[in-house]
């Protein structure tokens, strides 16, 4: 490579790099983490109540994803979304964690509209249960509780309420337990039996 193309190969990366700094200042900021003028309750939500009045989400702003969807879900409820791929149930489920915001409509959580306040007040009192369960590189101990928010008795109970304790207790370290990412370390079927109960945790 002679002098020419090296200085036309390092121009083009410098070029590339102020190309992506660009997009990256058009990308949408998350909301607010908290909204300290406007915090749900403790303890909230309580019930589990969800009242969904028109919302319409849209990925492109363009064609809306969601249109005008109405629903209302009552305390202690199951329901079931069904439905054919790109019918719209991720994107539900995306709207309710805020992951995306609503182009209009509301949706209401034992009264309290999610908008209204931080994603962080939100999703710390959400959960979720995946399809496909995944066990992070850590200790049993950060896969039960990644935020260190609880005590040790606390998750003793929570794994003998999932008959995991017996099995939690014999291993090598027991809570701190090291953990391979995807409990690689863990055989077939204690990966699986243990990916399973934590997944309903």
């Amino acid at each position: 490579m002679n002098a020419l193309q090296s200085l036309n190969s390092t121009t083009n990366a410098q070029m590339n790099s102020a190309e992506r700094i660009l997009e990256y200042q058009k990308i949408e900021q998350e909301p607010p983490e908290i909204i300290e003028w406007n915090r749900p309750a403790s303890g909230w939500p309580s019930s589990g109540a969800i009242n969904i009045k028109e919302l319409s989400i849209s990925y492109n702003k363009r064609e809306l994803a969601l249109d005008r969807v109405t629903a209302s879900i009552k305390p202690n409820e199951k329901i079931g979304l069904c439905g054919r791929t790109g019918s719209g149930k991720s994107t539900l489920l995306s709207a309710i964690f805020r992951m995306m915001e609503p182009v209009n409509g509301t949706i209401e959580i034992d009264g309290v509209d999610i908008l209204s306040i931080g994603v962080q007040d939100l999703r710390k009192q959400l959960a979720i249960v995946p399809q496909i369960p995944v066990m992070f590189q850590g200790t049993i101990r950060y896969n039960l509780d990644p935020f260190g928010e609880h005590t040790d008795d606390q998750l003793w109970k929570v794994l003998e309420h999932v008959q995991m304790k017996d099995f939690v207790a014999r291993l090598n370290g027991q809570l701190d337990a090291h953990v391979e990412e995807g409990g690689s370390n863990l055989s077939v079927g204690e990966a699986r039996t243990l990916l399973s109960k934590l997944s309903f945790l």
